[in-house]
C-alpha cells in the first residue's frame, strides 16, 4: 500500500472508524423455539413490524410474537387443502404490524388480521382471516408489495400486472392500475416522495402521488428510463428507503434519490466491472 500525505491524512481514517464504533449499539439474542417441533426445515417466511414478529411454515401455520412479551407465542392456521400439495410460499406484513398478506403455491391469497388473531377477546367481532378471492381468481403470481396503509396495498405480479387492493374485513377490493409485458420488479408509492414503478427494463417516476389510481392508472409518468433487463430470477431487484432507491439491472446497479429535480436522469450507475472480481452476480439488494 502506498503512503500519501502527512500525519493528518493518515490519522483521519482512524478517527472516523472510532466515531462509527461509538455510534453502533447492537444486541444479539438467541430465540428459543425448540417447543415448536414442526419448525425444523419448514420456515418459509419471517417478518418483523412494529415489534410484532411473525414466521410462517410451509404447512400454513403462522406464529406471532409480541416482542414486548416474547414468551407468549400465538399459533394460527391458514386454511390449506388436505392433500399436502398446497404449501404456503410467502407472507408480507404492513409496517404497523396490523395486516399480513399470505400466498400459497396454488395462487391463493389471504389477508390475516393480526389484532384479531393475537387478542380474540378484544377483537371478538372481527374476522381473523379474509380470503382474497378477487386476486386469487386472476391467476396471478404476486412478487412485490407496497403498503399504502394498514388496510390497502399495491402489488406487482410476475405476469406484469399492478393491482391496488383494499384489505377490508368483508370483501377486499381489487383495482388494476398498470399492465406491462414484463414482470414487475418493484413498486414504491408515497404522497411525500412520489411514486416509482419498475418493470423489466423500464423504471418510471411520478413526481406527484395523489393516490395510486390517479397516479399510476390515469397519469403518464414524469420520467422514464430504460436499462438492460436482468432476465434471471433473483431475490429483491428493487429497494426503496425514505427518499433513496436502488435497482439491479443486467450490467449495473442503478441508484438515486427522489428529492432532486430530475430523479431518473440524475441517478447514478455502479457497473458490475467496478465491483470486486467474483464468479457470482449480485442477486439481492436492500
Amino acid at each position: 500500500m502506498k503512503k500519501v500525505g502527512g500525519p493528518l491524512s493518515q490519522h483521519k481514517p482512524l478517527q472516523i472508524v472510532q466515531k462509527e464504533r461509538k455510534a453502533m449499539n447492537i444486541e444479539i439474542e438467541h430465540v428459543q423455539l425448540q417447543f415448536l417441533k414442526e419448525i425444523s426445515n419448514n420456515v418459509c417466511s419471517l417478518q418483523v413490524s412494529a415489534n410484532i414478529m411473525c414466521f410462517a411454515l410451509k404447512t400454513g401455520h403462522l406464529f406471532l410474537i409480541d416482542l414486548a412479551t416474547p414468551s407468549n407465542v400465538v399459533r394460527f392456521q391458514v386454511p390449506m387443502l388436505n392433500t399436502n400439495q398446497e404449501k404456503l410460499l410467502k407472507m408480507w406484513m404492513d409496517t404497523s404490524g396490523v395486516t399480513i398478506l399470505v400466498k400459497t403455491n396454488f395462487a391463493k391469497y389471504y389477508i390475516c388480521h393480526v389484532g384479531a388473531i393475537m387478542d380474540e377477546h378484544k377483537h371478538k367481532d372481527k374476522k381473523k382471516i379474509t380470503p382474497l378471492k378477487k386476486l386469487s381468481k386472476k391467476n396471478c403470481d404476486v412478487t412485490t408489495i407496497e403498503w399504502c396503509s394498514s388496510t390497502s396495498f399495491i402489488c406487482g405480479t410476475k405476469e406484469g400486472k399492478v393491482y391496488l387492493v383494499g384489505s377490508s374485513h368483508r370483501d377486499p377490493s381489487v383495482t388494476k392500475l398498470y399492465t406491462s409485458t414484463h414482470a414487475i420488479d418493484g413498486i414504491s408509492w408515497s404522497e411525500n416522495v412520489g411514486a416509482l414503478l419498475v418493470s423489466g427494463s423500464t423504471i418510471m417516476f411520478w413526481k406527484t402521488a395523489k393516490d395510486p389510481v390517479t397516479t399510476i392508472a390515469k397519469t403518464p409518468p414524469d420520467e422514464t428510463e430504460r436499462f438492460e433487463h436482468l432476465d434471471k430470477d433473483v431475490g429483491n431487484k428493487f429497494a426503496f428507503y425514505r427518499n433513496t432507491f436502488a435497482w439491479i439491472t443486467q450490467p449495473a446497479i442503478v441508484f438515486g434519490r427522489t428529492d432532486v429535480e430530475k430523479v431518473l436522469t440524475s441517478a447514478k450507475i455502479l457497473l458490475d466491472v467496478e465491483l470486486p472480481a467474483s464468479k457470482h452476480r449480485i442477486k439481492d439488494i436492500l
